[in-house]
């Protein structure tokens, strides 16, 4: 599958769609780059980074960007039936934390939309793939990769959602997906110096996959990460895996 199949003839006749493709590989490439650190799929995570936005394409080339919220659903319907992980990416990767309330303001004010969108997001289960097209999605723009933060501050400057809404929505739950793949890749790369110094270790690679960072429990990260204004949000982590330095991002 690639998205090229999928893509009208004459996309790149609209600025927007040449944006949205170039976004959609500098997702994939992220994503390719960070599976690898995690001993995830990389190929599943290229595919799914590169498929995730597919849904601005259908249809009229060049659509009302005030309509770009029906994509998720668009992409969702257009992939379920030919590679449900890439399909559970689209419909999910705008949504880091499942919320009606959020879906609804997603939607802006377009209730059948929402109830469309939220009765199929409610109903998928988030995986590694899922979060981590959530996180580079947010990660990339057209042509560079930013950090959560400075994101955050782009979103703030167009004023059209609210800060509140910008760190219950965005900002925590990316923190915490962010902090769970550099414990991901914390945990590999030790295994991996492990085993390059002592033979035979490898049987406890098992052991390595069944293995689950305490910064990928939701409660127990958010309840960090919440902390009262002033207070660092991001939570640091103690074996030196740094996303932002192995992208990029300064």
């Amino acid at each position: 599958m690639n998205i090229e199949d999928f893509l009208p003839k004459n996309f790149r006749q609209w600025e927007r769609n040449i944006l949205t493709y170039n976004h959609s590989i500098l997702v994939a490439k992220v994503a390719k780059k960070i599976a690898k650190l995690c001993g995830l799929d990389a190929e599943m995570a290229f595919l799914c980074g590169k498929m995730h936005d597919i849904g601005k394409f259908i249809g009229i080339p060049g659509v009302d960007p005030q309509k770009f919220y029906q994509h998720p659903r668009i992409g969702y319907e257009l992939l379920k039936n030919i590679n449900m992980q890439v399909a559970k990416v689209c419909i999910a990767h705008s949504f880091p934390i499942k919320s009606e309330t959020h879906v609804q303001h997603f939607c802006n004010g377009d209730d059948a939309e929402a109830r469309a969108i939220w009765q199929i997001l409610s109903s998928i289960k988030y995986d590694d793939y899922v979060e981590l097209i959530q996180l580079c999605d947010k990660i990339s723009g057209h042509d560079k990769y930013v950090s959560i933060e400075q994101k955050i501050e782009w979103y703030k400057s167009k004023g059209k959602i609210s800060i509140n809404d910008l760190e219950m929505y965005y900002k925590i739950p990316l923190l915490r997906i962010k902090a769970k793949f550099e414990c991901k890749a914390s945990e590999l790369k030790e295994f991996e110096h492990k085993v390059s110094e002592h033979p035979g270790f490898e049987h406890e690679m098992s052991e390595l996959k069944e293995f689950e960072c305490k910064a990928s429990e939701p409660k127990r990260f958010e309840h960090k990460v919440s902390a009262p204004k002033g207070r660092e949000t991001n939570v640091p982590n103690p074996k030196g895996v740094d996303l932002y330095k192995i992208i990029g991002i300064e």
